[in-house]
């Protein structure tokens, strides 16, 4: 029942059928678990465990990707070696809390940490780009009592990354410390600067780097397509 109300939705969304894409959307809500009812949260989680179901778009993902790691790595070095900066850190972002309240707005990843790897509703994660080396992910996996206990990534995507598991800053920042820079050798891309500040990094947001950035994601690659 839910995979079928959620093709239903993908293919009103794909046609711009909002309203109906929106009720299918809405009767998978009232149809989940209590603990997984984030709009945003089934409607990726169910995406996800449909293309695993189909082979076909599982293995044009998989044979696109590549390529597109590759494309990134190479702009990536240009852009760092162009900047004078050794390393580049994306976070993927932070859920926000609604105003005087204790419920979250529905998560949205950041675009640079999405456009490497594709892992969209997991907060609180770190992709490291250096020149010359293997993108390196920090990704968290807290056990916390109020959601869903999170699982270790999987995917066509996950050999080309090394991956630390990190319950929390101070062990992001343990790991991260094995990756020698300084902190105005080493870019951050996110929303949340004073993050930034806390993990050693001085160099935000870089204007000349985000645009170099944003010039090349107006060319998309056929993984993203």
């Amino acid at each position: 029942m839910l995979l079928q109300l959620l093709s239903t939705a993908i293919m009103c969304d794909s046609s711009h059928s909002c309203n109906y894409s929106e009720y299918c959307l809405q009767r998978i809500i009232f149809l989940a678990p209590r603990a997984a009812r984030s709009h945003n949260h089934i409607k990726f989680y169910l995406v996800e465990n449909l293309l695993a179901m189909n082979s076909d778009v599982k293995n044009s993902f998989s044979s696109f990707y590549p390529r597109h790691l590759s494309r990134l790595s190479e702009m990536a070095e240009k852009a760092m070696h162009a900047e004078q900066c050794d390393s580049i850190l994306i976070h993927s972002g932070t859920p926000k809390l609604h105003f005087l309240d204790d419920y979250h707005s529905p998560f949205k990843a950041n675009p640079h940490f999405v456009w490497w790897l594709p892992v969209t509703q997991s907060p609180h994660c770190y992709v490291l780009i250096q020149q010359g080396r293997k993108p390196v992910l920090f990704y968290h996996l807290a056990d916390d009592f109020w959601h869903v206990p999170p699982q270790p990534p999987q995917g066509f995507w996950c050999d080309y990354f090394d991956i630390h598991y990190c319950a929390n800053l101070t062990e992001v920042k343990q790991k991260l410390s094995q990756y020698r820079s300084t902190s105005t050798h080493r870019a951050w891309i996110g929303e949340d600067t004073e993050l930034a500040k806390e993990l050693g990094i001085n160099a935000l947001n870089p204007d000349s780097l985000m645009h170099r950035l944003h010039y090349a994601r107006a060319v998309k690659s056929q993984y993203e397509i």
